[in-house]
């Protein structure tokens, strides 16, 4: 498996250097930059949805509040 791991790797490595023209030390770099990119997307994404869940937690505490002071008032 990790000799599949490795020449998959390789693979994408030299496509990436024949395609783009890159050395080998730029698509290192291209790829370091954009694996670092989509973890921070994943990030950002994980981050929305919490603030959503927060957020929706706080309205539902706020209606349950209402609701319970319309009923006692």
């Amino acid at each position: 498996m990790i000799v599949g791991i490795l020449w998959s790797l390789t693979m994408l490595l030299s496509g990436i250097m024949i395609f783009h023209e890159y050395e080998l030390g730029k698509t290192i770099l291209s790829l370091i930059i954009t694996l670092i990119g989509m973890l921070l997307i994943i990030f950002l994404v994980f981050l929305l949805y919490s603030l959503f869940q927060q957020l929706t937690s706080t309205i539902m505490t706020l209606m349950n509040e209402i609701s319970f002071r319309v009923r006692m008032g």
